[in-house]
C-alpha cells in the first residue's frame, strides 16, 4: 500500500486539539489479512507554518503563516478569534512571493506582510492590515477598519464605514469610506471620499498631513427628513494633485422631504494648496412641517492658498413656509484666518 486516504463520514478529519495524539490505522487486504499500526504525534498550532493556500487558515493560535513560493490563490482565512497574519517570505528582508488571486477573509481579521496580490483583499467587517506590499485589485471591509502602511496599491479602497488610515504609500485610485473618518499621511492618493450615503448620513472626517492627495469629498446625505452633516477637513503640509485646481467639498444634505438641511463641514488649511472649497449648509424641505436650512461652514487658513467660492461658505436655504418652517435667511459665509 502506498497511499493511505482518510475520512470521518466522508469528509476530511476534523483538525486535532493542541498537544499529544495517536493515530490508529487498520488495513485489511484482499485475502483478509489484518495488520493495525498506530502513529503518536504533536499537533503544535503555537509555532508559524507555511502555506499553499490549498487549505483554510484556521489556526487561530498560530502566530503566522509564511509562503515559501507564489502560489495560486484563493487564501481563505476561517480563524475567527484573532487576526491572521501572513507573511510572503519567512525572513522578512527578502522579497516577498505572490499569492495571484484572492484574499478571502469571511469577516475575519487579516494581517498581510511583505506580499504581492494580484486579486482583492475582502473581509467584511473585519479588520484589514496592509504592509510593505503590492496589492492589484480592491481592498474592500464592510465596515472594519483598514490600516495601510508603505505599500502601494493599483485599485480602490473601501470601508464603507470604517476608519481608513493611510500611510507611507501610493494608490492610483480612489479612498473611500462612507461616513467613516479618513487619516492620510505621507502617502500619494486620487479622491478622497467620506461622504454620507445613506438616507441622511453624517460625512466623516479626512485628515491629511504631508501628502498629495486628488479631490476630497466629505458632504452630508440628502435625507428624507434631516440632511446629513458635512465633514470636518483637516489639512496640513500637503498640495492637491493639480495644486489650486484641486476642489474641497464639505456640505452639508438637503431635506428632501420634510426636516432641515444639514451643516456644513469646517476646512482647515495650514501651508497647504489646493483649489475651489464648497463648504455650504444643506437646504430645509418644503414638505409640510417646519424646516430651516443647514449652518454654514467655517473656512480657515493661516497661509491662504487656492480659490475660494464666492463668499466662502453659506447656509443652507429656508425650510417649506407651508410647514410652518423658518423663513429667516440661512447662515452667512465665513473666511477666519488663524495662526
Amino acid at each position: 500500500m502506498n497511499t493511505l486516504d482518510c475520512s470521518l463520514d466522508g469528509s476530511d478529519l476534523p483538525r486535532p486539539t493542541a498537544g499529544e495524539h495517536t493515530l490508529y490505522i487498520r488495513a485489511v487486504d484482499s485475502h483478509g489479512g489484518l495488520t493495525e499500526k498506530s502513529v503518536t504525534y504533536t499537533y503544535d498550532n503555537t509555532v508559524p507554518t507555511y502555506t499553499m493556500c490549498g487549505a483554510d487558515l484556521l489556526d487561530e493560535n498560530r502566530p503566522y503563516y509564511y509562503l515559501t513560493e507564489d502560489v495560486t490563490g484563493p487564501c481563505t482565512i476561517t480563524a475567527s478569534q484573532a487576526t491572521t497574519i501572513l507573511k510572503g517570505n519567512l525572513v522578512s528582508t527578502s522579497t516577498g512571493y505572490t499569492v495571484t488571486g484572492d484574499i478571502v477573509g469571511n469577516g475575519n481579521h487579516i494581517n498581510l506582510q511583505n506580499i504581492t496580490v494580484t486579486g482583492t483583499v475582502d473581509s467584511d467587517d473585519g479588520n484589514i492590515i496592509l504592509s510593505n506590499g503590492t496589492f492589484e485589485g480592491g481592498i474592500d471591509s464592510d465596515g472594519g477598519t483598514i490600516t495601510i502602511t508603505s505599500s502601494t496599491l493599483e485599485d480602490t479602497i473601501n470601508s464603507y464605514g470604517g476608519a481608513i488610515i493611510f500611510s507611507t504609500s501610493i494608490t492610483a485610485a480612489s479612498i473611500t469610506s462612507e461616513g467613516g473618518n479618513i487619516t492620510i499621511s505621507n502617502a500619494t492618493t486620487s479622491n478622497i471620499v467620506s461622504s454620507g450615503t445613506s438616507d441622511g448620513e453624517n460625512a466623516g472626517t479626512i485628515t491629511i498631513a504631508t501628502s498629495t492627495t486628488g479631490i476630497l469629498y466629505a458632504n452630508g446625505a440628502d435625507g428624507t427628513t434631516d440632511g446629513g452633516n458635512g465633514g470636518n477637513i483637516i489639512i496640513t503640509n500637503s498640495i492637491g494633485i493639480n495644486a489650486s485646481s484641486t476642489p474641497i467639498f464639505s456640505n452639508g444634505g438637503n431635506s428632501t422631504s420634510c426636516g432641515n438641511g444639514g451643516d456644513a463641514g469646517e476646512v482647515t488649511l495650514t501651508a497647504s494648496t489646493y483649489g475651489t472649497i464648497t463648504s455650504n449648509g444643506g437646504t430645509g424641505a418644503d414638505g409640510g412641517c417646519p424646516g430651516n436650512g443647514g449652518s454654514s461652514g467655517q473656512t480657515r487658513t493661516p497661509t491662504v492658498q487656492g480659490t475660494y467660492n464666492p463668499g466662502g461658505s453659506t447656509g443652507g436655504n429656508t425650510g417649506g413656509e407651508t410647514g410652518g418652517g423658518n423663513s429667516s435667511s440661512g447662515g452667512s459665509a465665513t473666511l477666519r484666518n488663524i495662526i
